[in-house]
């Protein structure tokens, strides 16, 4: 990407005035001017465009005061011109975004939209088409402030964490750890799985003892079903009988409702009537005071037209003022707009006559320039001589080099696989020599696995005992509950034989048998009394020994329970131990292998050890270097004296730099001149104005008829406000005129209505007293109740019995065919969890082999020692040129230890012609040299990968703290790498350095104006 034209509007400190930024205007230019000034506005501005972000939020971008900025950008990719057009406009909320994308069409001259329907979608159409995001472009294209030497200075262990950065190998860290995920969740999948099966298979084994029970229950409740019909016939005869007696019941409890009802009412009627009395006399007192009333009403009227008369004057008062306060704020409006334009005349004329004196400084320089330019001529033909030299020089050189490098890359890929051989032989050999561990390891295992195993054996039984013992307790609940009931119906019958309801005229009627209903003597009542006395003793009894037994066996349980929880968390370790164990069967036949293995690798060990002993490799390229070196041997060239050539070029370049802006300075002085009268006329007229008033003259004039206005209309304040408290005196006047009104037409109906409501109590008197004596002659007829309900009583129990006998068995019977239909469900099961476990353990196997394949040793480390060669390739093409052949450098991804063993690194090794030394050993100028041509080739090497190419470069490198040596090394530096680019931008504020530059973009901040910026080629 390759910027054309920029424009800005109300962005950070530039307002909407500045002309669009030509780039074709210049290769590489100096972006110069004070600290805050907008600099690096300029490259928030591009980044924004493209991708809508910048160093600081929308909001923060905007230029203070203004609610909408834009930033408009051309550019060339690939031989195709776009732009791209981003707009933002603050809204009460947030802000509105608009984006627009557009290719030029050459064939109809102009630009073809490429906006997608969204802002996202353009967004995402834009990084497709550059190839290259927000992160991927700073990091790249931006050599920021003190981060050329970041990768050099860094350690090796932070060098490849910087490399990994650069080349995105973090998503290999996310896969891995995904992989890592999946194959631990698998993991917890399959333990739950196979203890899963093992609870099957033991339930499974119960199947033929439910469905022998199973029969026998259905046989139970056809004979129960049979005797509860029987009942239920009885049953239905005895609630006819109930029913019609509870009907008369009923009928006797309404009339005792109605009793209630009708008292209520007369008590609600009674009260009714007495406040319609007082209602009455309220009504004759408002008729007695009608004279008064009218009379305070007619005055309230009066009151009200007169206040509404205030109110018309006051409206028109509020009309009037606020007509002046905006002829008041316009004219004061036309005032500033006068002096804003005073203002600006103002600084355009101390510009222009800061122009012309800066011109005249230029000038008086012209012979020197002159003369300084011949003498530049001369040395670049010189220059020109040795550069021919050094090239064919070079070219010999580069061959040596790459034949060098042809027969170390051959000798390196004989050392790593010796390397590789080495490392595996000492990784089969740590495996081998565990082997004796491995298979104690194993057998601890196996003997932990064999004793849960057989503990599993003993919970089963434990835990059919808790469900027998389950069992006993529902057993001896419902003989209990049986029991129960028994003893109260016993209880029941004793009652009715002590029972003896009077006859007619108070004669006590004989008992009778509970069971035959027939009439019992006094000693047969004993007899009965004593049997029943009996049994209840013997029920008594029973139930206290069924919650005897009961409670023994819940203790049993409660022991068995805590028993099993023991051995369930003991045996929460079994999955952990059957894992444990199947490790180090597969680590014991790891290790087998192992010690089968190295003795294959040694041997290749010695084959290629003995191949760089004797340098059996690349002899056709060993051949063609000793022909290359004797070609060196005679080519005359002297770097010292073609560095001297270029130091001299390099020193006169600024003359021919100040010859080529001469005649630019004398027509921008002469376009100053002419403006600087008009600009002096402009500033006193706006002055005369100033000082006359001479604005705005059409809202004086209305501003005066306003304040005529307002006076005419004599408003008083003063006899308004005493109006409205007379008014508020009389409020009430309205509402005592409607209750008049209302007294006068409601008295006649309300007097009627009173003898209406005393004449309708004295009806419901009358009616309370018929319904007393209904009543009465119902509750005779109901003397027969008790008698039926206490057999009723006696039929249900019975009937209630064999229903609970009945849904006990249902209950047994629903539950046993429910445990055998589980059965054949859980054999169905058990099939089919067998197969899901074979795939889990599948796919267990897949995703530990995707974590290896993604961890540090795999993918991520092939991807950085493929990408060394590439840096070293493009960081050593820039020190040639910036160190005449002289330094080199090399990025180690191993080094050999001291104990024999080899370790990953990413050490740097540069080399010139006194040998091979760390980085920290050299000079400031060959360091800088070396930190400034790898942070080159880091930045293309991540511009390629992002699948584009870096042909813009922006470097801000903090030069205040360089010397004029280091100054010069800079710009050496820039001057190397220019030909790779098709725009350098280098941003300073030094007044040495920005003049070395062919062009430069001068920024200066300007109060009240903002950010402007000027191209000086």
């Amino acid at each position: 990407m390759v910027p054309i034209k920029l424009s800005l509007k109300n962005f950070l400190s530039y307002a909407d005035e500045n002309p669009p930024l030509d780039f074709t205007q210049f290769h590489v230019a100096c972006l110069s001017g004070n600290n805050g000034h907008g600099k690096s506005a300029l490259l928030d501005a591009i980044t924004w465009a493209l991708w809508g972000k910048a160093r600081s939020r929308n909001e923060d971008l905007l230029r203070l005061g203004a609610q909408e900025m834009e930033v408009e950008l051309e550019f060339t990719l690939e031989g195709n011109r776009y732009r791209v057009l981003r707009r933002f406009r603050k809204t009460a909320r947030s802000g509105t975004h608009r984006l627009e994308f557009q290719l030029f069409d050459p064939t109809q001259d102009r630009y073809l939209p490429l906006t997608q329907p969204g802002l996202t979608q353009t967004e995402e159409r834009i990084k497709q088409t550059l190839r290259m995001d927000y992160a991927t472009f700073i990091n790249s294209a931006f050599i920021l402030q003190g981060r050329a030497d970041e990768f050099t200075r860094k350690s090796a262990r932070e060098r490849k964490e910087i490399l990994s950065e650069i080349l995105g190998l973090s998503r290999y860290d996310a896969m891995a750890e995904r992989a890592r995920l999946h194959a631990r969740r698998l993991s917890q999948d399959i333990e739950v799985k196979e203890a899963r099966l093992q609870e099957i298979e033991a339930e499974l084994q119960h199947r033929e003892a439910y469905e022998t029970r199973l029969a026998e229950l259905r046989e139970q409740v056809t004979q129960v079903e049979a005797e509860l019909h029987t009942v239920e016939e009885e049953l239905a005869r005895r609630h006819e009988e109930r029913v019609s007696l509870l009907q008369k019941k009923q009928q006797a409890e309404e009339l005792s409702k109605r009793l209630q009802e009708a008292e209520r009412d007369l008590l609600s009627l009674t009260a009714q009537v007495a406040r319609q009395e007082q209602l009455v006399q309220q009504l004759q007192q408002v008729l007695a005071e009608k004279d008064g009333i009218l009379a305070d009403f007619e005055r309230y009227q009066a009151l009200r037209q007169q206040e509404e008369e205030f109110t018309q004057k006051l409206q028109q008062l509020q009309a009037l003022s606020e007509q002046r306060r905006r002829l008041e704020l316009a004219i004061e409006r036309e005032r500033a707009q006068v002096e804003q334009e005073r203002t600006r005349v103002q600084a355009q004329l101390e510009q222009t006559q800061k122009a012309i004196a800066e011109a005249d400084a230029v000038l008086q320089k012209a012979a020197e320039i002159e003369a300084g330019y011949e003498r530049l001529q001369a040395a670049r033909r010189e220059e020109e001589a040795w550069e021919r030299q050094r090239m064919q020089y070079e070219k010999l050189e580069a061959q040596r080099r790459e034949l060098e490098r042809e027969i170390e890359k051959a000798r390196n890929a004989i050392q790593v696989q010796l390397d590789t051989c080495k490392r595996q032989g000492l990784e089969l050999k740590r495996k081998a020599d565990a082997l004796p561990s491995r298979e104690r390891e194993r057998a601890e295992a196996e003997a932990v696995v064999k004793a849960l195993t057989e503990l599993t054996a003993q919970h089963k039984v434990a835990r059919d005992a808790i469900a027998e013992c389950t069992a006993q307790l529902a057993e001896l609940k419902a003989q209990k509950d049986a029991a129960e009931k028994e003893l109260a119906t016993l209880r029941q019958r004793r009652e009715m034989i002590r029972f003896q309801p009077e006859g007619g005229a108070g004669i006590p009627v004989s008992p009778r048998c509970p069971v035959c209903r027939q009439p019992l003597d006094e000693k047969h009542q004993q007899d009965l009394e004593h049997t029943m006395a009996q049994e209840e003793e013997d029920l008594q009894k029973r139930i206290q020994t069924i919650l005897n037994d009961g409670r023994k066996v819940k203790r049993q349980r409660e022991e068995l329970d805590k028993q099993v929880k023991e051995w369930e968390e003991r045996l929460r370790q079994l999955p952990a131990a059957q894992q444990k164990l199947a490790d180090a069967i597969a680590a014991e036949r790891d290790a087998q292998q192992s010690a089968e293995s190295l003795k294959e690798i040694m041997g290749e060990v010695q084959a290629l050890t003995e191949r760089l002993d004797k340098k059996d490799f690349a002899p056709q390229e060993h051949k063609q270097l000793a022909q290359v070196v004797a070609d060196l041997a005679g080519v005359r060239y002297d770097a010292a004296q073609h560095k001297a050539a270029r130091d001299t070029v390099a020193a006169l370049q600024r003359f021919e730099v100040e010859r080529g802006k001469l005649e630019s300075v004398r027509e921008r002085r002469n376009q100053a001149a002419e403006s600087l009268p008009t600009l002096k006329a402009s500033l006193k007229r706006l002055d005369e104005i100033l000082e006359r008033k001479a604005y705005s003259l059409d809202a004086q004039r209305e501003l005066l008829e306003i304040q005529r206005a307002i006076a005419s209309l004599n408003y008083s304040e003063s006899a308004h406000h005493a109006a409205q408290e007379e008014l508020r005196r009389l409020s009430a006047a309205p509402i005592r005129k409607e209750r008049l009104d209302n007294a006068e037409k409601q008295i006649g109906t309300a007097e009627q209505y009173l003898r209406q409501q005393q004449q309708s109590l004295a009806d419901k008197v009358a009616r309370r007293a018929a319904t007393e004596r209904e009543r009465a002659q119902l509750m005779e007829e109901l003397a027969m109740l008790a008698l039926v309900e206490q057999r009723l009583s006696e039929v249900t129990e019975s009937a209630t019995r064999l229903r609970s006998e009945r849904d006990r068995l249902l209950r047994e019977q629903a539950v046993a065919q429910a445990s055998c239909l589980r059965l054949e469900s859980l054999a169905q099961e058990k099939t089919a969890e067998e197969e899901r476990l074979e795939k889990l353990k599948h796919e267990r196997f897949l995703y530990d082999k995707l974590e290896g394949a993604f961890g540090r040793d795999g993918i991520p480390a092939l991807i950085i020692e493929n990408a060394i060669p590439e840096i070293e390739e493009e960081a050593n093409r820039l020190l040639r040129q910036l160190t005449d052949n002289r330094v080199q450098v090399a990025i180690e991804p191993l080094r050999d230890l001291k104990s024999g063993g080899i370790k990953e690194t990413l050490d740097i090794k540069v080399s010139d012609e006194l040998g091979t030394r760390p980085l920290e050993l050299f000079s400031g100028g060959e360091s800088f040299r070396v930190d400034f041509a790898l942070r080159i080739a880091l930045s293309k090497l991540l511009a390629r990968r992002a699948g584009t190419r870096l042909r813009t470069l922006v470097v801000d490198e903090g030069f205040g703290t360089q010397d004029a040596d280091g100054l010069q090394r800079i710009l050496e530096a820039i001057n190397v790498i220019k030909d790779d680019f098709d725009k350098i931008l280098v941003i300073t504020h030094l007044e040495t350095l920005k003049n070395a530059f062919p062009a430069r973009i001068e920024v200066v901040k300007l109060p009240d104006v903002g950010s402007r910026y000027e191209l000086v080629v």
